[in-house]
């Protein structure tokens, strides 16, 4: 076809564009500067000749491993290429891109180049359409996607995991990495406390008629907690049946329309009692975790397990991207995105996606398709559409990855999937104030707002500690805690965090109350109630039971949080083969789900530690039938 006049305009005026963004001229020279990425500044070096930017090195960063570092791999190289800043961030590490692209940018301006003409887009050119096939195809590449491709490749099936994003990992990576498991071998090594001792107490009150369908569940707990409290035993109790009613409890919620949502028993049930041997198969895999459990926020119970050494979702990766690139079968293609399932009739026979430079890719499935692509709470729009919980949406960030957009669950919508629980988001309350970044929060001690006293019950149920949270002065509060919470943080964190202003820490408590802009004889007071508490196992003021220690051991910490969108219980609904369901109430032929993409597990509110359990477990089961 002839072009036309304007079209041919159009080129000429885009090529003398490009061509003035590359002809720059620079003062020689090698120029330093700084950059604010995800976790702290980022230090780079330029290297310029007379006309062009030869050599980018990064001298400093405390990036998180496995999303940070890929971003540097890929986006330098873009910089170099193209002799450009208006190259694409690199999906999934955002902040990290956005703080190199800062500091090289910096660069430029010491050297004297036009960032004005330098930052213009880079034009993209799609490719010839690409066509693929594999027994399974998965949509995601988290925690869910790799435990499902992994046990697909197991069974002997091939397998081809896409993901939109730059790297691995979804929001597992950049998650608290707690993994929730009753775990006999840990927890028969911890004395539970009175305190503990009497919240298990309390379950033998509970009236089996008002747990529905977890009834069942709870009449074997009692009798379990009736066999150990006869026994004498001191160990800290806990079992798949304290787990699956711990859930039910956690979970059960009221919605703004009157309505109750429960979780699905049979998924819980397979939850807790596969929670333990997901566990064991990342261990064998590879990853390695603290000897103590822990009891994550909003957990419930001290079964919570942390990646060894820096409690964070990237230990994970850094082992199972290496096993995904020594397994034969497995083939990765990250920047690709998921547009629509391919149909043959009502049976799902592979997807249809799109690169980063438009590039469409068809992917063709002979056995079946997981979705895998996460949940929506990076998505405000979504959120405000379905929500049924909070009485007004909260004006706070995400920590959620930003590819949390929910285009998975609207793919799946499209050819007839029935979506379950999707007014009910959750917020974790423990995150940076006033940016949403998580990573610090952990084991936290204790709370207290900016009048620095205490105002919640640090053992309750995630939305519980948020709604709370919220209701503080600016709706912000801190966690205040000492040396044994410091030692299981890397000071690559601890000073990132410091220089933005999210934390103090001191020699004295007071001293980083100072900091804080706290009073510190009120903070003392406080602190020294609650130490008070923790001596007689009995909170007197918020019911507490579960205490990990006094605030008394220098240096002292004191990290300023706010609650932010983090986890949506809402998705797509599935059987417990993982078989993707319809409005029908019938499985779709081909197509398997697993991780946030679903709903039905956590009902309205996640016990925090859940999760991952979740990814893990339902990631294997659905890896497993979709290679049949």
């Amino acid at each position: 076809m002839r072009k036309s006049f304007t079209t041919i305009c159009l080129i000429a005026i885009m090529t003398l564009l490009a061509s003035v963004s590359l002809a720059q001229e620079y003062t020689p020279g090698v120029y330093e500067a700084t950059g604010m990425g995800n976790n702290g500044q980022i230090s780079v070096s330029v290297t310029f000749s007379e006309t062009a930017i030869t050599d980018i090195q990064i001298l400093d960063h405390s990036e998180t491993p496995g999303i940070g570092d890929n971003a540097i791999d890929k986006l330098i190289p873009d910089i170099l290429e193209n002799q450009s800043l208006g190259v694409d961030t690199i999906g999934g590490a955002t902040n990290t891109s956005s703080g190199i692209l800062e500091a090289v940018t910096a660069c430029v301006v010491l050297a004297g180049g036009d960032v004005e003409a330098l930052s213009m887009p880079v034009e993209k050119t799609a490719g010839e359409t690409i066509e693929k096939s594999a027994d399974v195809v998965i949509i995601g590449a988290g925690g869910a996607g790799i435990a499902a491709a992994l046990t697909a490749a197991e069974e002997g099936a091939s397998v081809l995991i896409i993901d939109k994003a730059g790297s691995v990992g979804g929001n597992t990576i950049i998650s608290g990495g707690v993994f929730n498991a009753a775990d006999p071998q840990r927890q028969t090594l911890i004395t539970m406390g009175d305190s503990s001792r009497r919240e298990l107490e309390s379950y033998l009150e509970f009236e089996d008629n008002d747990f529905g369908d977890f009834a069942p569940a709870l009449i074997t707990l009692k009798d379990q907690i009736r066999s150990y409290l006869d026994s004498g035993e001191t160990y800290l109790f806990d079992s798949p049946e304290l787990h699956i009613v711990q859930t039910y409890i956690g979970s059960r919620r009221e919605g703004l329309d009157g309505s109750v949502i429960t979780a699905d028993y049979e998924l819980v049930k397979i939850l807790c009692e596969n929670a333990l041997d997901a566990f064991h198969w990342t261990e064998e895999i590879g990853v390695e975790y603290e000897q103590s459990v822990v009891q994550a926020v909003g957990a419930l119970w001290q079964r919570t397990h942390n990646p060894a050494p820096t409690g964070t979702g990237e230990r994970w990766f850094s082992v199972f991207t290496d096993r995904l690139a020594s397994t034969p079968g497995i083939e990765l293609m990250t920047e690709t995105e998921a547009t629509q399932f391919i149909l043959d009739g009502d049976k799902v026979v592979g997807v249809q996606a799109v690169m980063k430079d438009g590039t469409e890719v068809v992917l063709n499935a002979a056995k079946n398709v997981i979705l895998a692509s996460g949940g929506f709470a990076s998505n405000i729009d979504m959120i405000k559409e379905y929500n049924n919980y909070w009485p007004a949406i909260p004006d706070v960030p995400s920590d959620a990855a930003a590819t949390c957009n929910g285009d998975g669950i609207l793919m799946a919508q499209e050819i007839g999937a029935n979506l379950i629980g999707m007014g009910y988001v959750q917020l974790l309350p423990t995150t940076a104030y006033p940016d949403g970044v998580a990573g610090l929060q952990g084991n936290s001690k204790m709370f207290i707002n900016k009048e620095g006293v205490r105002f919640v019950n640090e053992s309750a149920e995630r939305d519980v500690l948020s709604a709370a949270g919220l209701a503080q002065t600016d709706g912000m509060f801190y966690c205040v805690a000492d040396a044994n919470y410091l030692d299981n943080r890397t000071w690559d964190q601890v000073t990132g965090w410091e220089a933005k202003g999210y934390l103090a820490y001191a020699d004295t408590l007071e001293e980083a109350a100072e900091k804080m802009g706290l009073d510190p004889a009120v903070v003392r007071e406080t602190i020294d109630r609650f130490n008070g508490f923790v001596d007689n196992e009995e909170d007197l003021d918020f019911g507490r039971y579960s205490f990990k220690g006094k605030v008394e051991t220098a240096p002292f910490i004191i990290i300023a949080m706010s609650p932010a969108y983090h986890h949506t219980m809402g998705g797509v609904e599935i059987d417990t083969q993982c078989r993707v369901i319809n409005t029908q109430s019938q499985p779709i032929q081909g197509l398997y789900a697993a991780g946030e993409v679903c709903g039905g597990i956590h009902a309205g509110n996640r016990l925090g530690g859940n999760a991952i359990a979740d990814v893990f477990v339902f990631g294997r089961i659905a890896g497993r039938n979709a290679a049949v």
